[in-house]
């Protein structure tokens, strides 16, 4: 019968920086163990808890709920915290220190260096409840976002721009808003895609044929929040966090 493998100082700081970020059965994968080894060792470091308290939240964490991805950590310690003055406090797990991030003074910090931060990237709520001013400049960076983008659409970007033209539905406000690019460059796309099918026309209002509530391609839809405004709870959070991908820098 073989030995179970001791869990290494590396391996207990890849699980405290990623908990929360990726998902259980990857860090099992990545880490060469079970997923009830992995679950069974977050709780032995505490990690558990402090996911679940709601008052702050690991700095990857942060950077999933902000930006979409955990990509340019090192360029984000540098821009954010040495330039910025980012209020990073580290958490000490066992013999492991990690960066955590206390969400009032994010906000607090945010508010004040918003022109750095692409808030169309965040969906609503991602991180609780929200400062009021954080809807309006949602909305104005996805505008300053859509005229300005000039990366290639993709594939998976081509393939959602015929099924939702096909449907007959959207007009070019709604497109623009679902697939995050400007209404010129979605014309422009389907005149080089040889599409027949065209967005609906403004009625004499100049409001689109069906009326329709609906996000930016990077905030996909969630379940209903509380009447009273308020965010999901912490543990909700960490769930929608699992469900996103990071990038790995160890392997089992």
């Amino acid at each position: 019968m073989s030995k179970r493998p001791r869990w290494t100082a590396e391996a207990e700081e890849y699980l405290a920086e990623n908990w929360g970020t990726l998902a259980i059965p990857t860090l099992a994968r990545n880490l060469g163990r079970s997923e009830d080894a992995v679950v069974i060792r977050a709780r032995r470091l505490g990690l558990g808890p402090f996911l679940d308290s709601g008052d702050y939240v690991s700095f990857n964490q942060l950077l999933v709920a902000v930006t979409g991805g955990n990509s340019g950590y090192g360029y984000k310690i540098k821009s954010w915290v040495e330039n910025r003055g980012f209020p990073l406090h580290y958490k000490r797990v066992g013999s492991q220190r990690w960066r955590i991030v206390y969400l009032k003074e994010f906000w607090e910090w945010a508010e004040k260096n918003r022109a750095f931060i692409d808030f169309s990237r965040m969906e609503p709520l991602a991180l609780g409840e929200e400062p009021e001013w954080v809807a309006e400049q949602r909305r104005k960076d996805f505008e300053t976002f859509a005229l300005q983008r000039k990366d290639s659409w993709t594939s998976e970007e081509d393939s959602r721009l015929i099924m939702l033209l096909k449907q007959q539905r959207y007009g070019y406000a709604e497109l623009s808003q679902m697939l995050r690019r400007s209404a010129g460059a979605i014309q422009r796309r389907c005149g080089d895609l040889g599409i027949k099918e065209r967005p609906v026309k403004a009625d004499a209002h100049g409001d689109s044929a069906t009326t329709v509530s609906v996000r930016p391609a990077a905030l996909p839809a969630r379940g209903r929040h509380s009447a009273g405004g308020e965010g999901p709870p912490a543990r909700q959070i960490t769930k929608r966090l699992y469900d996103q991908k990071g990038k790995s820098r160890y392997r089992g």
